[in-house]
């Protein structure tokens, strides 16, 4: 079995890696942690459609 991971990308740069189980809560932290350190980088990347 393969382990999950999620990586995360702005602009074509990797911004983030998560890698193995993590339960809902900690998950969301760590996507709060992305949001809130890369929000400038988000808010001018191209939307997704």
């Amino acid at each position: 079995m393969g382990v999950p991971t999620l990586k995360f990308f702005c602009s074509g740069r990797s911004i983030g890696e998560i890698v193995g189980y993590l339960p809902e809560d900690k998950l969301r932290a760590e996507f709060d942690k992305l949001i809130a350190n890369y929000k400038t980088c988000l808010a001018q990347s191209t939307p997704y459609k």
